[in-house]
Protein backbone atom coordinates (compact mmCIF):
# COMPACT_ATOMS: atom_id res chain seq x y z
CA UNK A 1 0.00 0.00 0.00
CA UNK A 2 0.94 3.66 -0.84
CA UNK A 3 2.58 5.66 2.09
CA UNK A 4 2.45 8.40 0.20
CA UNK A 5 0.83 10.29 -3.05
CA UNK A 6 3.85 11.15 -5.64
CA UNK A 7 3.09 13.05 -8.69
CA UNK A 8 5.73 14.61 -11.27
CA UNK A 9 4.55 16.93 -13.89
CA UNK A 10 5.70 18.55 -17.24
CA UNK A 11 3.93 22.51 -17.72
CA UNK A 12 4.49 24.14 -21.24
CA UNK A 13 2.58 27.10 -21.92
CA UNK A 14 3.35 29.20 -25.23
CA UNK A 15 2.22 32.61 -26.27
CA UNK A 16 0.18 33.21 -29.95
CA UNK A 17 0.18 36.24 -31.19
CA UNK A 18 -0.48 39.13 -28.91
CA UNK A 19 -0.53 38.66 -25.02
CA UNK A 20 -0.54 34.91 -23.97
CA UNK A 21 -4.56 34.70 -22.73
CA UNK A 22 -3.64 30.76 -21.59
CA UNK A 23 -2.57 30.18 -18.25
CA UNK A 24 -1.40 26.72 -16.22
CA UNK A 25 -1.85 25.65 -12.82
CA UNK A 26 1.11 23.25 -11.42
CA UNK A 27 -0.41 22.15 -8.00
CA UNK A 28 0.41 25.35 -6.42
CA UNK A 29 2.17 27.51 -9.37
CA UNK A 30 0.96 29.70 -12.07
CA UNK A 31 1.85 32.28 -14.53
CA UNK A 32 2.04 35.53 -12.98
CA UNK A 33 -0.21 38.32 -14.28
CA UNK A 34 2.67 40.69 -16.00
CA UNK A 35 4.21 37.01 -17.18
CA UNK A 36 4.42 37.06 -21.08
CA UNK A 37 7.77 34.89 -22.01
CA UNK A 38 6.83 33.25 -25.65
CA UNK A 39 7.44 29.90 -23.89
CA UNK A 40 7.21 28.82 -20.31
CA UNK A 41 8.21 25.72 -18.90
CA UNK A 42 6.90 24.63 -15.67
CA UNK A 43 8.42 20.68 -13.74
CA UNK A 44 7.56 19.73 -10.55
CA UNK A 45 7.32 16.95 -8.54
CA UNK A 46 4.95 16.71 -5.34
CA UNK A 47 4.65 14.61 -2.56
CA UNK A 48 1.13 15.82 -0.57
CA UNK A 49 -1.85 13.96 -0.70
CA UNK A 50 -3.81 16.62 -2.27
CA UNK A 51 -2.82 17.86 -5.80
CA UNK A 52 -4.65 20.30 -8.07
CA UNK A 53 -3.35 20.55 -11.86
CA UNK A 54 -5.44 22.96 -14.19
CA UNK A 55 -5.06 24.71 -17.63
CA UNK A 56 -7.42 28.11 -18.49
CA UNK A 57 -7.89 30.00 -22.08
CA UNK A 58 -8.91 33.45 -21.14
CA UNK A 59 -10.78 35.38 -24.21
CA UNK A 60 -10.34 39.42 -24.51
CA UNK A 61 -12.46 41.97 -25.18
CA UNK A 62 -12.44 43.16 -28.84
CA UNK A 63 -9.83 46.93 -28.06
CA UNK A 64 -9.44 46.21 -24.81
CA UNK A 65 -5.95 46.28 -23.11
CA UNK A 66 -6.24 44.55 -20.18
CA UNK A 67 -3.00 43.74 -17.49
CA UNK A 68 -4.07 40.24 -17.09
CA UNK A 69 -6.20 37.68 -18.95
CA UNK A 70 -9.41 36.40 -17.39
CA UNK A 71 -7.53 33.43 -16.89
CA UNK A 72 -5.03 34.55 -13.92
CA UNK A 73 -8.07 35.71 -12.18
CA UNK A 74 -9.21 31.87 -12.44
CA UNK A 75 -5.86 30.56 -11.14
CA UNK A 76 -5.71 33.12 -8.33
CA UNK A 77 -8.91 31.37 -7.24
CA UNK A 78 -7.79 27.76 -8.03
CA UNK A 79 -4.83 28.25 -5.38
CA UNK A 80 -7.30 29.87 -2.86
CA UNK A 81 -9.39 26.82 -3.27
CA UNK A 82 -6.64 24.06 -2.88
CA UNK A 83 -5.81 25.94 0.66
CA UNK A 84 -9.17 24.74 1.64
CA UNK A 85 -9.66 21.54 0.04
CA UNK A 86 -5.82 20.84 2.05
CA UNK A 87 -7.31 22.04 5.39
CA UNK A 88 -10.14 19.50 4.61
CA UNK A 89 -8.05 16.99 3.43
CA UNK A 90 -10.78 16.18 0.50
CA UNK A 91 -11.97 17.23 -2.62
CA UNK A 92 -15.82 17.84 -2.03
CA UNK A 93 -18.14 18.84 -4.94
CA UNK A 94 -19.78 21.37 -3.08
CA UNK A 95 -16.84 23.44 -2.54
CA UNK A 96 -15.62 23.01 -6.11
CA UNK A 97 -18.79 23.70 -7.41
CA UNK A 98 -18.93 27.21 -5.25
CA UNK A 99 -15.38 28.16 -6.11
CA UNK A 100 -16.31 28.26 -9.88
CA UNK A 101 -19.64 29.73 -8.97
CA UNK A 102 -17.70 32.90 -7.11
CA UNK A 103 -14.84 32.82 -10.16
CA UNK A 104 -17.70 33.26 -12.49
CA UNK A 105 -19.25 35.87 -10.64
CA UNK A 106 -15.49 37.38 -10.47
CA UNK A 107 -14.90 37.67 -14.06
CA UNK A 108 -19.02 38.86 -14.73
CA UNK A 109 -16.80 41.89 -12.63
CA UNK A 110 -14.61 42.49 -15.07
CA UNK A 111 -16.90 42.56 -18.07
CA UNK A 112 -18.73 44.97 -16.36
CA UNK A 113 -15.46 47.34 -15.82
CA UNK A 114 -14.53 46.01 -19.62
CA UNK A 115 -17.87 47.07 -20.53
CA UNK A 116 -17.99 43.46 -22.88
CA UNK A 117 -19.18 40.15 -22.35
CA UNK A 118 -16.58 38.71 -24.48
CA UNK A 119 -13.91 37.87 -21.42
CA UNK A 120 -15.04 34.93 -20.80
CA UNK A 121 -11.90 31.33 -19.67
CA UNK A 122 -12.71 27.92 -20.13
CA UNK A 123 -11.54 25.24 -17.34
CA UNK A 124 -10.10 22.17 -16.98
CA UNK A 125 -9.10 20.62 -13.56
CA UNK A 126 -8.17 17.36 -12.22
CA UNK A 127 -8.35 16.98 -8.34
CA UNK A 128 -6.45 13.94 -7.03
CA UNK A 129 -6.72 13.46 -3.53
CA UNK A 130 -4.79 10.25 -1.96
CA UNK A 131 -5.99 7.98 -4.87
CA UNK A 132 -9.16 9.33 -5.90
CA UNK A 133 -9.46 11.68 -8.61
CA UNK A 134 -12.45 14.40 -10.16
CA UNK A 135 -12.19 16.35 -13.74
CA UNK A 136 -13.84 19.73 -13.36
CA UNK A 137 -14.18 21.65 -16.90
CA UNK A 138 -16.33 24.14 -18.70
CA UNK A 139 -15.46 24.81 -22.33
CA UNK A 140 -13.13 23.37 -24.73
CA UNK A 141 -10.16 22.67 -22.81
CA UNK A 142 -9.70 18.83 -22.40
CA UNK A 143 -8.08 16.21 -19.77
CA UNK A 144 -6.64 13.00 -21.23
CA UNK A 145 -5.83 9.63 -19.27
CA UNK A 146 -3.02 7.16 -20.54
CA UNK A 147 -3.16 3.54 -19.30
CA UNK A 148 -1.23 0.56 -20.47
CA UNK A 149 -0.48 2.37 -23.73
CA UNK A 150 -4.02 3.81 -24.66
CA UNK A 151 -5.25 7.30 -24.63
CA UNK A 152 -8.93 7.92 -23.41
CA UNK A 153 -10.54 11.45 -23.59
CA UNK A 154 -12.49 12.33 -19.89
CA UNK A 155 -13.90 15.64 -20.67
CA UNK A 156 -16.69 16.60 -23.18
CA UNK A 157 -16.24 20.03 -25.14
CA UNK A 158 -18.65 22.49 -24.28
CA UNK A 159 -19.69 23.28 -27.88
CA UNK A 160 -22.38 24.08 -30.32
CA UNK A 161 -20.57 21.55 -32.47
CA UNK A 162 -21.26 18.82 -29.78
CA UNK A 163 -24.33 19.42 -29.17
CA UNK A 164 -25.38 19.10 -32.79
CA UNK A 165 -22.75 15.62 -32.80
CA UNK A 166 -25.16 14.53 -30.06
CA UNK A 167 -28.89 15.61 -31.73
CA UNK A 168 -27.11 13.72 -34.59
CA UNK A 169 -27.16 16.56 -37.00
CA UNK A 170 -23.82 16.06 -37.76
CA UNK A 171 -21.07 13.32 -37.95
CA UNK A 172 -18.32 13.40 -34.95
CA UNK A 173 -15.87 14.24 -38.18
CA UNK A 174 -17.95 17.01 -39.00
CA UNK A 175 -17.96 18.16 -35.27
CA UNK A 176 -14.20 18.25 -35.08
CA UNK A 177 -14.79 20.76 -38.07
CA UNK A 178 -16.56 22.58 -37.17
CA UNK A 179 -15.32 22.94 -33.55
CA UNK A 180 -12.68 25.39 -34.95
CA UNK A 181 -15.67 28.31 -35.59
CA UNK A 182 -18.25 26.50 -32.89
CA UNK A 183 -19.24 28.86 -29.63
CA UNK A 184 -18.72 27.24 -26.34
CA UNK A 185 -21.75 26.52 -25.01
CA UNK A 186 -20.41 26.82 -21.17
CA UNK A 187 -17.35 29.23 -19.95
CA UNK A 188 -16.80 30.87 -16.66
CA UNK A 189 -18.21 34.49 -17.45
CA UNK A 190 -21.11 32.89 -18.94
CA UNK A 191 -24.66 34.85 -17.72
CA UNK A 192 -25.73 31.89 -15.70
CA UNK A 193 -23.45 29.25 -14.67
CA UNK A 194 -26.33 27.24 -12.76
CA UNK A 195 -27.44 26.49 -16.05
CA UNK A 196 -24.68 23.90 -16.26
CA UNK A 197 -23.97 22.46 -12.97
CA UNK A 198 -24.80 19.04 -14.43
CA UNK A 199 -22.26 18.85 -16.89
CA UNK A 200 -19.30 20.33 -15.35
CA UNK A 201 -18.12 17.54 -12.79
CA UNK A 202 -16.91 13.92 -14.43
CA UNK A 203 -17.08 10.88 -12.83
CA UNK A 204 -15.18 10.12 -9.36
CA UNK A 205 -12.42 7.73 -10.62
CA UNK A 206 -9.46 5.19 -9.01
CA UNK A 207 -5.88 6.33 -10.39
CA UNK A 208 -3.30 4.15 -10.52
CA UNK A 209 0.91 4.37 -9.99
CA UNK A 210 1.70 4.72 -13.63
CA UNK A 211 -1.21 6.73 -15.19
CA UNK A 212 -0.12 9.82 -17.22
CA UNK A 213 -2.85 12.35 -17.26
CA UNK A 214 -2.86 15.23 -20.43
CA UNK A 215 -4.86 18.66 -19.91
CA UNK A 216 -4.62 20.62 -22.63
CA UNK A 217 -5.98 24.05 -24.16
CA UNK A 218 -7.42 24.22 -27.45
CA UNK A 219 -4.66 25.67 -28.81
CA UNK A 220 -3.46 21.90 -28.53
CA UNK A 221 -7.19 20.07 -29.74
CA UNK A 222 -7.41 22.50 -32.41
CA UNK A 223 -3.93 21.83 -34.32
CA UNK A 224 -3.61 18.23 -33.27
CA UNK A 225 -6.65 15.79 -33.62
CA UNK A 226 -7.01 12.60 -30.92
CA UNK A 227 -5.56 9.90 -33.18
CA UNK A 228 -2.43 12.29 -33.52
CA UNK A 229 -2.06 12.34 -29.80
CA UNK A 230 -2.79 8.73 -29.39
CA UNK A 231 0.06 8.25 -31.74
CA UNK A 232 2.24 10.39 -30.08
CA UNK A 233 1.64 8.31 -26.70
CA UNK A 234 2.11 5.16 -28.33
CA UNK A 235 5.33 5.77 -29.70
CA UNK A 236 6.85 7.51 -26.93
CA UNK A 237 5.69 4.68 -24.40
CA UNK A 238 9.15 5.05 -23.21
CA UNK A 239 9.91 8.31 -23.31
CA UNK A 240 9.39 10.86 -20.58
CA UNK A 241 6.84 12.61 -19.69
CA UNK A 242 8.32 15.86 -21.28
CA UNK A 243 9.11 14.52 -24.41
CA UNK A 244 5.52 13.91 -24.94
CA UNK A 245 4.49 17.30 -23.33
CA UNK A 246 7.01 18.85 -26.51
CA UNK A 247 6.24 16.76 -29.34
CA UNK A 248 2.80 17.92 -28.58
CA UNK A 249 3.46 21.65 -28.40
CA UNK A 250 6.34 21.14 -31.47
CA UNK A 251 2.99 19.80 -33.58
CA UNK A 252 0.67 22.26 -32.60
CA UNK A 253 3.00 25.54 -33.18
CA UNK A 254 4.05 23.98 -36.74
CA UNK A 255 0.03 24.32 -37.81
CA UNK A 256 -1.41 27.26 -35.66
CA UNK A 257 -0.21 30.53 -34.31
CA UNK A 258 -2.51 30.27 -30.92
CA UNK A 259 -1.85 30.29 -27.16
CA UNK A 260 -1.47 26.75 -26.27
CA UNK A 261 -0.71 24.92 -23.16
CA UNK A 262 -0.37 21.73 -21.83
CA UNK A 263 0.45 19.57 -18.52
CA UNK A 264 1.61 15.98 -18.85
CA UNK A 265 1.72 14.26 -15.19
CA UNK A 266 2.20 11.04 -13.89
CA UNK A 267 1.38 8.97 -10.97
CA UNK A 268 4.33 7.45 -9.67
CA UNK A 269 2.70 6.66 -5.99
CA UNK A 270 -1.23 6.65 -4.29
CA UNK A 271 -2.22 6.36 -0.89
CA UNK A 272 -4.74 3.63 -0.11
CA UNK A 273 -5.61 0.42 -1.70
CA UNK A 274 -5.21 1.59 -5.51
CA UNK A 275 -1.03 1.60 -4.90
CA UNK A 276 -1.18 -2.10 -3.59
CA UNK A 277 -3.61 -3.10 -6.66
CA UNK A 278 -2.82 -2.32 -10.35
CA UNK A 279 -5.53 -2.41 -12.93
CA UNK A 280 -4.34 -5.85 -14.33
CA UNK A 281 -5.03 -7.53 -11.00
CA UNK A 282 -8.53 -6.04 -10.66
CA UNK A 283 -9.49 -8.43 -13.92
CA UNK A 284 -8.91 -11.48 -11.55
CA UNK A 285 -11.53 -10.51 -9.29
CA UNK A 286 -15.06 -11.64 -9.15
CA UNK A 287 -17.92 -10.66 -11.48
CA UNK A 288 -19.19 -7.19 -9.94
CA UNK A 289 -23.37 -7.92 -9.56
CA UNK A 290 -25.10 -5.10 -11.91
CA UNK A 291 -25.83 -2.07 -10.42
CA UNK A 292 -28.67 -0.42 -8.97
CA UNK A 293 -30.57 2.87 -10.23
CA UNK A 294 -27.72 4.79 -10.31
CA UNK A 295 -24.07 3.23 -10.32
CA UNK A 296 -21.66 3.17 -7.30
CA UNK A 297 -18.80 5.04 -7.59
CA UNK A 298 -16.64 4.12 -10.61
CA UNK A 299 -13.35 2.53 -9.89
CA UNK A 300 -11.47 4.32 -12.89
CA UNK A 301 -11.88 7.50 -14.83
CA UNK A 302 -14.20 7.39 -17.26
CA UNK A 303 -13.80 8.02 -21.22
CA UNK A 304 -15.18 10.44 -23.11
CA UNK A 305 -17.43 11.58 -20.32
CA UNK A 306 -17.35 14.19 -18.76
CA UNK A 307 -20.54 14.30 -16.98
CA UNK A 308 -21.82 14.48 -13.56
CA UNK A 309 -21.98 11.89 -10.79
CA UNK A 310 -22.74 10.96 -7.56
CA UNK A 311 -20.30 12.41 -5.06
CA UNK A 312 -17.85 10.17 -3.21
CA UNK A 313 -17.49 11.09 0.96
CA UNK A 314 -16.06 13.85 2.14
CA UNK A 315 -12.72 11.92 2.94
CA UNK A 316 -11.85 11.52 -0.45
CA UNK A 317 -10.18 8.20 0.61
CA UNK A 318 -12.24 5.74 1.24
CA UNK A 319 -14.92 4.01 -0.18
CA UNK A 320 -16.60 5.93 -3.05
CA UNK A 321 -20.07 7.02 -2.19
CA UNK A 322 -23.14 5.32 -2.79
CA UNK A 323 -26.69 6.04 -3.89
CA UNK A 324 -28.96 6.93 -0.61
CA UNK A 325 -31.65 5.00 -1.03
CA UNK A 326 -35.14 6.57 -0.13
CA UNK A 327 -36.31 4.39 3.30
CA UNK A 328 -39.89 3.46 2.97
CA UNK A 329 -42.02 2.37 5.87
CA UNK A 330 -43.36 -1.30 4.44
CA UNK A 331 -47.04 -1.67 4.84
CA UNK A 332 -49.00 -4.26 6.69
CA UNK A 333 -49.75 -5.99 2.84
CA UNK A 334 -46.28 -5.18 2.24
CA UNK A 335 -45.30 -7.42 4.99
CA UNK A 336 -47.39 -10.11 4.47
CA UNK A 337 -47.23 -10.51 0.80
CA UNK A 338 -43.55 -10.15 0.78
CA UNK A 339 -43.20 -13.00 3.20
CA UNK A 340 -43.93 -15.99 1.08
CA UNK A 341 -43.63 -18.28 4.60
CA UNK A 342 -46.61 -16.28 5.85
CA UNK A 343 -48.26 -16.27 3.19
CA UNK A 344 -48.30 -20.31 3.45
CA UNK A 345 -48.93 -20.04 6.97
CA UNK A 346 -51.97 -17.83 6.46
CA UNK A 347 -53.31 -20.29 3.49
CA UNK A 348 -53.27 -23.64 6.01
CA UNK A 349 -54.63 -21.32 9.04
CA UNK A 350 -57.66 -20.64 6.46
CA UNK A 351 -58.20 -24.23 4.91
CA UNK A 352 -58.12 -25.83 8.57
CA UNK A 353 -60.57 -23.39 9.37
CA UNK A 354 -62.92 -24.08 6.02
CA UNK A 355 -62.66 -27.93 6.39
CA UNK A 356 -63.92 -27.26 10.49
CA UNK A 357 -67.06 -24.93 8.77
CA UNK A 358 -67.61 -27.77 6.44
CA UNK A 359 -67.67 -30.82 8.82
CA UNK A 360 -69.41 -29.04 11.20
CA UNK A 361 -71.91 -28.06 8.54
CA UNK A 362 -72.02 -31.84 7.49
CA UNK A 363 -73.04 -32.62 11.28
CA UNK A 364 -75.63 -30.41 11.37
CA UNK A 365 -77.11 -31.85 8.56
CA UNK A 366 -77.09 -35.76 9.46
CA UNK A 367 -78.45 -34.59 12.92
CA UNK A 368 -81.67 -32.59 11.05
CA UNK A 369 -82.01 -35.49 8.96
CA UNK A 370 -82.01 -38.34 12.05
CA UNK A 371 -84.42 -36.42 13.87
CA UNK A 372 -86.76 -35.98 10.61
CA UNK A 373 -86.60 -39.53 9.84
CA UNK A 374 -87.48 -40.90 13.66
CA UNK A 375 -90.83 -38.29 13.00
CA UNK A 376 -91.70 -39.11 9.66
CA UNK A 377 -91.71 -42.92 10.09
CA UNK A 378 -93.70 -42.54 13.46
CA UNK A 379 -97.37 -43.70 12.55
CA UNK A 380 -100.15 -41.80 14.00
CA UNK A 381 -101.57 -43.49 16.87
CA UNK A 382 -103.13 -42.50 20.20
CA UNK A 383 -102.12 -39.52 22.07
CA UNK A 384 -100.77 -42.25 24.75
CA UNK A 385 -98.75 -44.01 22.42
CA UNK A 386 -97.28 -40.61 21.36
CA UNK A 387 -96.49 -39.25 24.78
CA UNK A 388 -94.92 -42.50 25.69
CA UNK A 389 -92.65 -42.32 22.61
CA UNK A 390 -91.72 -38.93 23.22
CA UNK A 391 -91.16 -39.77 26.60
CA UNK A 392 -88.88 -42.41 25.73
CA UNK A 393 -86.91 -40.03 22.73
CA UNK A 394 -86.94 -37.77 25.57
CA UNK A 395 -84.59 -40.09 27.86
CA UNK A 396 -82.78 -41.32 25.41
CA UNK A 397 -81.67 -38.35 23.49
CA UNK A 398 -79.26 -37.32 26.47
CA UNK A 399 -76.93 -40.32 26.26
CA UNK A 400 -77.11 -40.31 22.07
CA UNK A 401 -76.23 -36.61 21.46
CA UNK A 402 -73.43 -37.29 24.22
CA UNK A 403 -72.39 -39.83 22.27
CA UNK A 404 -72.60 -37.76 18.86
CA UNK A 405 -70.84 -34.87 20.48
CA UNK A 406 -67.93 -37.38 21.62
CA UNK A 407 -68.09 -38.85 17.86
CA UNK A 408 -67.99 -35.13 16.61
CA UNK A 409 -64.61 -34.32 18.72
CA UNK A 410 -62.82 -37.16 17.43
CA UNK A 411 -63.92 -36.47 13.94
CA UNK A 412 -62.92 -32.64 14.09
CA UNK A 413 -60.07 -33.26 15.64
CA UNK A 414 -58.66 -36.01 13.57
CA UNK A 415 -59.69 -34.09 10.65
CA UNK A 416 -57.78 -30.85 11.80
CA UNK A 417 -54.51 -33.11 12.91
CA UNK A 418 -54.91 -34.02 8.86
CA UNK A 419 -55.43 -30.56 7.70
CA UNK A 420 -52.40 -29.29 9.48
CA UNK A 421 -50.71 -32.16 8.03
CA UNK A 422 -51.28 -31.70 4.56
CA UNK A 423 -50.73 -27.86 5.00
CA UNK A 424 -47.31 -28.51 6.34
CA UNK A 425 -47.12 -30.28 3.72
CA UNK A 426 -47.79 -27.90 1.35
CA UNK A 427 -45.78 -25.07 2.72
CA UNK A 428 -42.55 -27.00 2.32
CA UNK A 429 -43.17 -28.26 -0.77
CA UNK A 430 -43.76 -24.95 -2.02
CA UNK A 431 -40.96 -23.62 -0.56
CA UNK A 432 -38.45 -25.90 -1.84
CA UNK A 433 -40.13 -25.28 -5.61
CA UNK A 434 -39.51 -21.44 -4.77
CA UNK A 435 -35.83 -22.29 -3.83
CA UNK A 436 -35.23 -24.21 -6.95
CA UNK A 437 -36.72 -21.58 -9.35
CA UNK A 438 -34.96 -18.75 -7.28
CA UNK A 439 -31.76 -21.09 -7.87
CA UNK A 440 -32.26 -22.04 -11.89
CA UNK A 441 -33.15 -18.43 -12.52
CA UNK A 442 -30.08 -17.46 -10.74
CA UNK A 443 -27.82 -19.40 -12.27
CA UNK A 444 -29.49 -18.64 -15.30
CA UNK A 445 -28.85 -14.48 -15.05
CA UNK A 446 -25.30 -15.67 -14.27
CA UNK A 447 -25.13 -17.43 -17.50
CA UNK A 448 -27.19 -14.74 -19.46
CA UNK A 449 -25.56 -11.98 -18.05
CA UNK A 450 -27.27 -8.67 -18.09
CA UNK A 451 -28.06 -5.85 -20.30
CA UNK A 452 -26.88 -2.15 -19.77
CA UNK A 453 -28.72 0.97 -21.54
CA UNK A 454 -26.24 3.65 -22.25
CA UNK A 455 -26.91 7.17 -20.62
CA UNK A 456 -25.31 10.20 -21.33
CA UNK A 457 -22.05 10.81 -20.75
CA UNK A 458 -21.67 6.92 -20.58
CA UNK A 459 -18.41 5.13 -22.21
CA UNK A 460 -17.03 1.86 -22.63
CA UNK A 461 -13.86 2.92 -19.48
CA UNK A 462 -17.10 3.65 -17.12
CA UNK A 463 -19.20 0.59 -18.06
CA UNK A 464 -16.00 -1.53 -17.79
CA UNK A 465 -15.53 -0.22 -14.57
CA UNK A 466 -19.03 -0.16 -12.99
CA UNK A 467 -19.46 -4.33 -14.08
CA UNK A 468 -15.92 -4.95 -13.58
CA UNK A 469 -14.01 -3.24 -11.35
CA UNK A 470 -11.40 -2.37 -13.64
CA UNK A 471 -10.03 -1.41 -16.85
CA UNK A 472 -7.62 -2.79 -19.70
CA UNK A 473 -7.15 -3.15 -23.19
CA UNK A 474 -7.96 -6.42 -23.74
CA UNK A 475 -10.69 -6.24 -21.58
CA UNK A 476 -12.26 -3.67 -23.66
CA UNK A 477 -11.02 -5.49 -27.02
CA UNK A 478 -13.14 -8.51 -25.60
CA UNK A 479 -15.98 -6.25 -24.25
CA UNK A 480 -16.38 -4.67 -27.57
CA UNK A 481 -16.43 -8.17 -29.76
CA UNK A 482 -18.60 -9.86 -27.69
CA UNK A 483 -21.21 -6.39 -27.95
CA UNK A 484 -20.46 -6.36 -32.29
CA UNK A 485 -18.88 -2.67 -31.68
CA UNK A 486 -15.55 -0.83 -32.45
CA UNK A 487 -13.35 0.24 -29.33
CA UNK A 488 -13.09 3.64 -30.96
CA UNK A 489 -16.49 3.79 -32.08
CA UNK A 490 -19.17 6.33 -29.77
CA UNK A 491 -21.53 5.59 -27.92
CA UNK A 492 -24.69 7.23 -28.05
CA UNK A 493 -27.70 7.33 -25.73
CA UNK A 494 -30.57 4.47 -25.39
CA UNK A 495 -27.61 1.99 -27.00
CA UNK A 496 -28.39 -1.31 -25.65
CA UNK A 497 -25.06 -3.52 -24.53
CA UNK A 498 -24.75 -6.78 -23.16
CA UNK A 499 -22.89 -7.43 -19.99
CA UNK A 500 -21.60 -10.95 -19.88
CA UNK A 501 -19.68 -12.48 -17.02
CA UNK A 502 -16.48 -11.68 -16.73
CA UNK A 503 -15.31 -15.86 -17.28
CA UNK A 504 -16.96 -14.78 -20.68
CA UNK A 505 -14.47 -12.24 -21.32
CA UNK A 506 -11.20 -13.89 -20.21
Amino acid sequence: MGSELRISAVALSSRGRDMNLDNIYVNGRYLAPDSNEPDVCITKSSNVPLQMYAVCDGDNADGVVLKASPAVTVMQQTQQLQSILSMDGSVSRDKVWTYLCDTNSRIRDLQRQAGSENLTSTFAGLFLCKDRGIVVHLGDSRVYVIRGGRMLQITEDHLEATDLYKLGVISQEQAEVHKLSSKPTATLGMYDIYDVESQVFSKRFIFYPGDIFIICTDGITDAVSNQEIERVVRASKDASKETIAQQLMQMAKEKNDDDKSIIVLEVEDTIGSAAAEKPAAAAAAAAPAPRKAQPEEKAAPAAEAGQPEAEAPEDGAQEPEQENADDEEMTILDRIFGNPKLIFSILGVVVILVLMVILFSTLAKGCNKNKGGDTSSKPEGSKVESVVESSAEEVSQPAEMSSKVEESSKEESSAAESSAAESSAAESSQEESQAESSQAEESQAAAAGTTYTVAEGDSYYSILIDYYDDYSEDLLQAFCEYNDVEPDGVLHVGDVLQIPPISELE
